[in-house]
């Protein structure tokens, strides 16, 4: 079974890593015509194109599984996450900031004399 599944694994390893790394030669190789010129972007601009379409294609032959969890998890993350209120963390951000911009005014006024003591005793930090 195992054996199956490692032989369906690479299959489709094989088939988007020669995609991957078709897409990624030619986008590496039009960046690099536009980069350095027609001439120099087409007589030379294949040796580096090949050399990261190759990491690519590799990468994603092998590692496709993974990067595919990693993939999803990453764009499915806010759908599941119940706690994921932006209001609320803008509103901390924000009285974050102005505590911040309060202790600097303090500190400024007071000619950089300002200790934690007296700044809890204002406000401005928490105790």
């Amino acid at each position: 079974m195992w054996l199956r599944i490692r032989k369906y694994y690479f299959a489709v390893g094989r088939v988007l890593g020669a995609l991957a790394g078709v897409v990624t030669f030619l986008l590496a190789w039009i960046f690099l015509i536009s980069r350095f010129g027609l001439i120099f972007g087409v007589a030379l601009g294949w040796i580096p194109a090949g050399i990261v379409a190759l990491i690519v294609s590799l990468l994603v032959r092998y590692a496709w599984g993974p990067l595919a969890l990693i993939a999803a998890f990453v764009l499915t993350a806010p759908l599941w996450d119940k706690r994921h209120d932006v209001p609320r963390l803008t509103a901390r951000a924000e009285a974050y900031a102005v505590r911040q911009l309060k202790w600097a005014d303090h500190t400024i006024q007071r000619g950089a004399k300002w200790t934690r003591q007296e700044a809890r005793k204002e406000g401005l930090i928490k105790p």
